[in-house]
């Protein structure tokens, strides 16, 4: 049930600016609740190594009511100057024996 829960309150916030950071989104979800944990997805940058924003990130607040309010009052609102989309996250669950597969290959070609 607490996994329900915590799956009601959390958000993804997509097409985030590259100089967006954590701090922008509690700020910014902060206005319509107390907001839980924020995360900012991070990918390895080709070119330099450094980690770079994924252009997404997800916001989980403390109670599912505050999370819709949250969702309806900033999508497509402006964060560090991009407009941004915001929906419930979604969960993916993996088939195990496609993941065993994934993890066979990376043995084979280590």
């Amino acid at each position: 049930m607490l996994e329900d829960i915590n799956k009601a309150c959390t958000l993804f916030v997509g097409d985030l600016s590259s100089c967006c950071n954590e701090e922008n989104l509690q700020v910014a979800f902060g206005q319509y609740g107390k907001v839980k944990h924020v995360r900012i997805q991070q990918i390895k940058d080709k070119h330099s190594g450094h980690k770079v924003s994924a252009g997404y990130g997800f916001v989980r607040m403390f109670s599912p009511e505050q999370a819709e309010i949250a969702m309806t009052s900033m999508d497509g609102s402006l964060i560090a100057g991009r407009q941004v989309r915001v929906r419930y996250a979604t969960y993916h669950t993996e088939d195990a024996s496609k993941v065993e597969s994934r993890m066979s290959l990376y043995v084979k070609y280590v």
